[in-house]
């Protein structure tokens, strides 16, 4: 990343390499953490999407902002970085408990060096994601239900994929249901669910809409569920126009490989709440009407990396890692230069 920050004014000039930290959606991480949720509709100036963002990463900005005085933008770019070295420490620990020390770390660089994992160090919400999706996950396992109600809670804030870890916490509350009889591991479940519901409880009070998120998402951002009918209309006009159409062929080939680990991941039999919550993050991603962050979604969905990691041979990983960081290279180039793709 550091390489490309140096390279980028040399290729164009006009480059500001502080605009990598803050462009794209943290312009609206931004806004909110500056100003709060502005209203969806305000007469004469249409409709405003800042809505389907979601609080947890404007509400530590703009608490690291209050606390030390630093600007906006250098609060939430703290906050973004450190949420990412902390993710990496949790899920080496989550996926050490599975394929021990030497393979966890391979699973957790070739998480570190996929393509899309730049967006960890911008005023995006993933890292926050990735790291308390890593801690609920990690409480799951070690049934440590009200740690992990509270890692949920955390990631049902963060971003709308973290409410999907609420399928994860329904296996493992079942499966120790049948062993114990206890109702405590449903507590866990429905972390996930009770950040996401306190959101939409607070834009209903700040914006008169009971469903904020969803809506702005649909008007403002043209974004739904469509069960992959977008996701198919692209990859017949990736094949098309392969040049043309940058975006469409990184979206579809980041999909096919996120569904292909989860296949392998079923195959091996890794964990069941780790592949359910993979799995159902990929589905979002590849059923989503907005198919241009796949990539981003395919971070999310980190658990994908343990069954390359579990299986592979060393040498083998280490070339995957090695072609993952000049992908790396190469996309957030595309992203930073001709802004074709969407981080």
């Amino acid at each position: 990343m550091l390489l490309v920050l140096y390279v980028a004014p040399v290729l164009r000039p006009t480059y500001r390499r502080m605009s990598f930290f803050s462009d794209w959606d943290a312009t609206h991480y931004l806004t909110i953490a500056r100003s709060g949720y502005p209203q969806l509709e305000t007469a004469g100036q249409g409709f405003n999407g800042t809505a389907a963002f979601f609080p947890l990463m404007p509400l530590l900005t703009r608490g690291v902002h209050e606390v030390t005085r630093l600007s906006l933008r250098t609060s939430g770019i703290a906050v973004a970085n450190l949420a990412a070295l902390a993710a990496f420490c949790v899920i080496w620990v989550l996926f050490r408990e599975f394929v021990g020390q030497d393979r966890a770390t391979i699973g957790v660089a070739l998480m570190a060096f996929w393509p899309a994992s730049f967006v960890l160090s911008m005023v995006y919400g993933d890292g926050l994601l990735v790291l308390l999706a890593g801690g609920f996950l990690l409480m799951l396992n070690r049934r440590r239900w009200w740690a992990a109600s509270a890692f949920g809670v955390g990631a049902g804030l963060a971003r709308p994929s973290g409410v999907l870890l609420a399928f994860s916490g329904a296996w493992a509350a079942h499966e120790a249901w049948r062993q114990r009889r206890s109702w405590l591991p449903w507590l866990g479940a429905l972390g996930p669910v009770v950040g996401l519901v306190a959101f939409q409880v607070y834009t209903w009070v700040e914006l008169g809409n009971p469903v904020a998120w969803y809506t702005a998402q649909r008007r403002g951002w043209h974004n739904g569920f469509d069960f992959g009918q977008t996701f198919w209309s692209h990859t017949f006009t990736a094949l098309h126009q392969p040049t043309a159409r940058i975006d469409l062929v990184i979206s579809l080939v980041a999909g096919i490989i996120g569904a292909a680990l989860v296949v392998w991941m079923i195959r091996i039999r890794l964990p069941a709440t780790l592949t359910i919550y993979a799995g159902a993050v990929i589905l979002l991603a590849v059923g989503s009407g907005f198919g241009g962050s796949i990539p981003r979604f395919c971070l999310d969905a980190f658990p994908i990396f343990l069954a390359p990691a579990a299986r592979l041979r060393t040498t083998t990983t280490t070339v995957l890692i090695a072609c993952s960081g000049a992908g790396l290279v190469l996309l957030m180039l595309v992203v930073e230069l001709t802004r074709t793709t969407t981080p």
